[in-house]
């Protein structure tokens, strides 16, 4: 079995490059194992303008979270804003993140043309569903 989770294929960014991702984790495949790839959003799901926040605290720290998530094309962006706070002062720092959004029929079309008997449960592990791959034998 390969597992592909936590919608880590986004970070393929382009079909091209998700297709050669499919097939290499195809590759390692024993005859009739598995192939378990848990989707980023699909197009239209993801949705710019959206921001968020998430704050920890405990005694001598403070962080805060901000995200602003934005689409260019078919890629999702998602700009993270830190602060955190010590007894000895502020410090910021920032991360982008860009995963590109594969539609169900080019994530199906990878995993069969990987040579693999496809099945997806819509649901899956966190609501974005959960492709999985058979290889022959």
């Amino acid at each position: 079995m390969v597992t592909c989770l936590f919608s880590s294929i986004g970070y393929a960014v382009t079909v091209d490059a998700m297709r050669r991702a499919v097939a290499a984790m195809a590759r390692h495949l024993a005859p009739g194992g598995a192939l378990v790839v848990e989707p980023w959003f699909q197009p239209g799901q993801f949705l710019p303008g959206y921001v968020h926040l998430l704050t920890h605290e405990e005694p001598g720290l403070k962080i805060a979270r901000m995200s602003l998530d934005q689409v260019r094309g078919s890629v999702s962006v998602m700009d993270f804003e830190y602060l955190i706070g010590r007894p000895n002062g502020v410090s910021r720092a920032a991360e982008r993140h860009e995963m590109g959004l594969f539609t169900h029929a080019e994530m199906t079309a990878a995993l069969e043309d990987a040579g693999l008997r496809v099945t997806y449960d819509e649901q899956g592990l966190s609501g974005r569903g959960l492709y999985v791959g058979i290889a022959p034998g």
